[in-house]
């Protein structure tokens, strides 16, 4: 069980890993940190970055303080399993430490704004949603792309939308419900498939949907897998799609975006 955000540049990856040991580190959390990027456009280019000072990083961070430790006055251990008949309620301590860092996360994010003057919203990052018709739900570093690109059909009148993941784990449920529930289509862009079925962030965000008395249809656009580009004409595509719907019935439900051959040349 490790807690999962997911960066858009190399900001980001910088800010997240100061602010995961803040959150890793909590006395209600006390859970592994993972601070995930893309392969190849954030770990292979380079980007400028502003870094706080180390004053600054070290009055942010206290220090690391825990009960799990070496003693023999009174025997601990770290990173430890057990048999089965105890493994449920270790699990269960884990669940709930995970659920219990989402306060702790929106804390830990008004805090570095205070201090740093960078706010990146908690479990997610709305662009442009009150209003949508139509949201697109991405992860990493597609959302700047796809930012441009509401950018330009917002000038044409068309009102779309942009939800920004940040963490999968824990899971934005209140958040995707709160911005996505009163549009009529949701778009979710996957950077992976489970074969057989449909990508992760598609299964997720159905999942939290499905506790809306009134869920909107969401079409799951699979794309960019083993690093390929996703071009702002293929985002624009997927909104107007969203926004004019298959014109007939629903629309197709997972869909493969820049296939380079037929399908029925496989």
């Amino acid at each position: 069980g490790w807690i999962q955000v997911y960066v858009e540049d190399a900001q980001e990856v910088l800010d997240m890993i100061i602010q995961a040991y803040r959150i890793a580190e909590d006395p209600t959390v006390l859970t592994p940190f993972m601070v995930n990027l893309d392969g190849f456009l954030l770990t292979h280019t380079y980007e400028p970055v502003s870094i706080p000072d180390q004053a600054g990083v070290d009055a942010f961070l206290p220090a690391f303080s825990t009960h799990n430790k070496i003693s023999l006055e009174k025997p601990l251990n770290m990173g430890f399993s057990t048999t089965p008949q105890d493994n449920l309620e270790y699990k269960y301590q884990q669940h709930q430490a995970m659920l219990d860092s989402v306060e702790v996360i929106q804390k830990t994010d008004s805090e570095f704004a205070e201090r740093f003057g960078r706010k990146y919203g908690g479990l997610v990052e709305e662009y442009f949603c009150n209003d949508a018709e139509v949201i697109l739900v991405t992860l990493g570093s597609v959302t700047g792309t796809a930012r441009v690109v509401v950018d330009r059909l917002r000038e044409t009148g068309r009102r779309v939308g942009l939800l920004k993941i940040r963490y999968m784990r824990p899971f934005p449920v209140n958040e995707v419900n709160r911005v996505c529930g009163t549009v009529k289509r949701v778009g979710i862009i996957d950077r992976d498939i489970s074969f057989g079925y449909e990508g992760t962030v598609f299964t997720n965000v159905n999942s939290a949907l499905s506790r809306l008395s009134n869920s909107p249809e969401t079409v799951n656009f699979v794309c960019g897998l083993g690093g390929r580009d996703i071009a702002k004409e293929d985002l624009e595509g997927m909104f107007l799609q969203l926004l004019d719907g298959s014109g007939s019935g629903e629309m197709e439900r997972v869909q493969f975006i820049g296939m380079r051959v037929s399908i029925n040349d496989r």
